[in-house]
Formats: C-alpha cells, sequence, structure tokens
C-alpha cells in the first residue's frame, strides 16, 4: 500500500520524479508549471485528443497502473502515427478516485514514461510531458492530449477505384485478448455471486470486490494463454516509425514529381468495420483478403465456442486451464462446423476487431511497392471498389456482420 496522496504538490512531486523538466527538450520553449506551455512553430503542427476513462476503456480488475498509464499515451500517440507526425510534447489531464495513493500514481507515470521514452521505436526523443491538470472523480479518469509535427499529415478520404489498401498491425489480435480478460472476470464475478449472495446490494458490492481481486489473479493466467493477444490489449505499441517513413515518403514523392499523390493513413484503433469506410471515404468500398490469422485469434474462438467463456480460468486454477480444459470439448462441438462456417466466424472476428492501434491506408498502385518498402510490416490486402460494399475474404462484411462498436449506439 503506498503513501496517501495527500495533495496536488504531492501528485506533482510523483510527475515530476517520472518526467524531467520539459524545456530541455528539443521543440519545447516553456514546459509544465505555467498558464500554457510554449512548442516551437515551426512545420505544421498536429493535436491529437483522447479520452481513457475507468470502466469505459479500462478496467482496473485486470489492468495495472502501469498498464493504464502506458495505454492512455499510446493511444494518443498512435493518432500521430496515422498522421505521420513525429511527437513533440503531451499534456495530462487525471482525475483520481478516493482510494488513490501513491502507489496507483507512480504505476500510471511509469507507465507513461517508459512509452514516452520511445527506445523501442528507435529515431525518436523522448516525448515530454509538458502540462496537465489534475482532479478528484469518482473513477479513475485520464485525458492526454499530444502534439506532433509533420511535412506531409497522410489524411483520410479521397481514395479512387483501384487504389491499393494495406494494413501494419494485427487485425482482431487485441479483440481477442479483450474478450478472453471479459470472460474471466465475468466468470470470477459469476462466482463470487454465487458465494455472497445475490439479493442485496451489500451482497453485490461484496461480489465485485471479491471479483476484482479474483480478476488481478486471472489476468495472470489469461496472459499465460493468450500472451501476445493480452499484450496487445493492454499495451499497444504505436506504429510511429512506419507512419513517420510513410510521411517522409509521401513528401519526397511530391516534390520528386511535383503534384499530389494519393497515399493515406489513419490509425486502426475501432476495427476494420468502423475504420476502412472512414478512411476511404463517402461512397468508397473495397474488396480484401486478410493475412492467416494469429494462432491466439483461432484457438481463442476454438476453445470458447459453446462454452461459458472464461469459468475455466476459475474452475482450473491453473495457469492455461482454459486451453487445457475446452479444446477437447470445443472440438467436439465443433465438428459439425463446415470450414465456411469457420473462416466466417475468424473474418467476423478479425472485421469488428478494435482496440489494434495499428495503420490502415491506401495508396496509387504504382506506389504500393515502395510502401511496401518503407513501412516492413505492411501487408497488401486488396483495393478499393466504387460499389460502396465491403467484402472481405469473400463475405460482405458490411451486410453480414454489421457496423462494429459505437460509444452512442
Amino acid at each position: 500500500m503506498g503513501a496517501p496522496l495527500g495533495s496536488e504538490d504531492h501528485v506533482l512531486s510523483r510527475i515530476d520524479h517520472f518526467f524531467p523538466e520539459a524545456s530541455a527538450f528539443p521543440g519545447v520553449r516553456l514546459g509544465r508549471g505555467d498558464d500554457c506551455a510554449v512548442l516551437d512553430g515551426d512545420g505544421l503542427l498536429c493535436v491529437s485528443t483522447d479520452l481513457f476513462m475507468e470502466g469505459t476503456h479500462f478496467r482496473r480488475a485486470y489492468f495495472s497502473p502501469e498498464d493504464i498509464g502506458w495505454k492512455a499515451l499510446a493511444v494518443n500517440l498512435s493518432d500521430l502515427a496515422g498522421m505521420g507526425a513525429v511527437p513533440v510534447g503531451f499534456t495530462a489531464a487525471i482525475a483520481l478516485p478516493p482510494d488513490a495513493d501513491e502507489d496507483l500514481a507512480d504505476g500510471l507515470f511509469q507507465g507513461m514514461a517508459d512509452l514516452a521514452s520511445l527506445s523501442r521505436f528507435g529515431g525518436f526523443s523522448p516525448v515530454p510531458l509538458v502540462g496537465g491538470d489534475l482532479s478528484r472523480a469518482d473513477r479513475l479518469h485520464l485525458c492526454l492530449t499530444v502534439f506532433g509535427r509533420t511535412e506531409r499529415p497522410l489524411t483520410r478520404g479521397g481514395a479512387m477505384p483501384g487504389d491499393v489498401v494495406f494494413l501494419v498491425g494485427r487485425a482482431g489480435l487485441a479483440r481477442a485478448g479483450l474478450l478472453a480478460l471479459e470472460a474471466a472476470l465475468e466468470a470470477a464475478l459469476e462466482a463470487a455471486l454465487a458465494s455472497t449472495g445475490r439479493e442485496t446490494p451489500a451482497g453485490n458490492r461484496a461480489a465485485g470486490e471479491t471479483a476484482d481481486k479474483a480478476g488481478r489473479n486471472i489476468a495472470d493466467r489469461v496472459r499465460a494463454c493468450y500472451p501476445e493477444a493480452v499484450a496487445a490489449h493492454l499495451r499497444p505499441l504505436p506504429r510511429l516509425a512506419e507512419g513517420t517513413r510513410l510521411s517522409a515518403l509521401a513528401a519526397a514523392l511530391e516534390r520528386e514529381r511535383g503534384e499530389s499523390v494519393r497515399l493515406g493513413l489513419m490509425d486502426l484503433s475501432d476495427g476494420l468495420a468502423r475504420d476502412l469506410p472512414r478512411l476511404l471515404g463517402p461512397g468508397k468500398g473495397a474488396a480484401i483478403r486478410l493475412p492467416k490469422p494469429h494462432p491466439e485469434i483461432v484457438r481463442f474462438l476454438l476453445e470458447t465456442e459453446g462454452s461459458r467463456a472464461g469459468a475455466e480460468f476459475v474452475e482450473s486454477g491453473q495457469s492455461g486451464g482454459m486451453a487445457a480444459t475446452v479444446t477437447s470439448g470445443a472440438t467436439e462441438r465443433m465438428a459439425g462446423s463446415t470450414a465456411e462456417d469457420e473462416a466466417a466466424r475468424v473474418t467476423r472476428h478479425a472485421w469488428l476487431g478494435g482496440e489494434e492501434y495499428g495503420l490502415i491506408g491506401f495508396c496509387e498502385p504504382r506506389f504500393a511497392a515502395q510502401v511496401m518498402v518503407n513501412a516492413a510490416e505492411a501487408v497488401f490486402l486488396g483495393h478499393v471498389t466504387e460499389d460502396g460494399r465491403f467484402l472481405c475474404n469473400g463475405l460482405d462484411c458490411g451486410r453480414d456482420f454489421g457496423p462494429g462498436f459505437d460509444h452512442f449506439s
């Protein structure tokens, strides 16, 4: 248990511990501490803001404080990657809950600082925290704003029929991690309700507290089963290197040719179902074929078919329990399924997706090879069409699978 957070100055002192004075960083004239930060004004400045709210975007039952801090910054940096921008600073407005202590604060700032160092991306300076705000709330809420610069913003829209569609990242991997974690937590809550009683508010509260505690243990077991899927959900890696290289490519092509070129990009955060139509623009469609799915996606779909997903994590009491106990029964249940049925399930999962924080883009066919060279992990998906339909792996996804997740629908 960390020391109680006695004042705003106490929280600010913890921020200072993890983030050095921002004015020492290139591009920052004045860092945090005044009414506003002051950044150098050369070039085009890209700005993006994202909310990261407990109960809506994350649960503390299976997100560690470090995971929360990391992902709160990652979802913002991913927007800069989608524009092809180099990050130069960020602000953090944080509302802490009544149970917040020094351990929670230190974990949040450690997770942000780990990602802000950008050491794993190569070629980038650390991203300084240049300001923000603090408050209290009933739950943990974060609102981060990032600033970046680019010579050539890679915007959405403007695709033409025949343009190439490409993907950087894994469609559906983070969704598998999210669903596995949620299923395990739901099973823990059901078990807690059975032991504490469902009929009274006190019993429900006690069940919720028991499930939260169990959830932290269950999260480790889920990670053991689906390590890459869980990591993709809890700690996504913004594709800044690929985004900035593609921006530089577009700028170089336009200088060389003396004309604008079609090369658009956006971060893939709400799934292909939502983001591909946004990328291409009104009236456009696409015919695409996804690469072979990640093995953890296939295994997750196999193991949860027809079962009370997540229950085995509670009942087995051992790492990898779900993989060990469900596969046999699931295989029998699915024996009557056709290959077409299973292909449709995998396609639906990847199409709906969400939380990927990869990149989805389009370009003129004549530049496709250069795009693939500059974004080494990019995979060719298919082509833009003019009929407004979205065909994925031969299925009409817009018609058969729906529009994907929306906070307000």
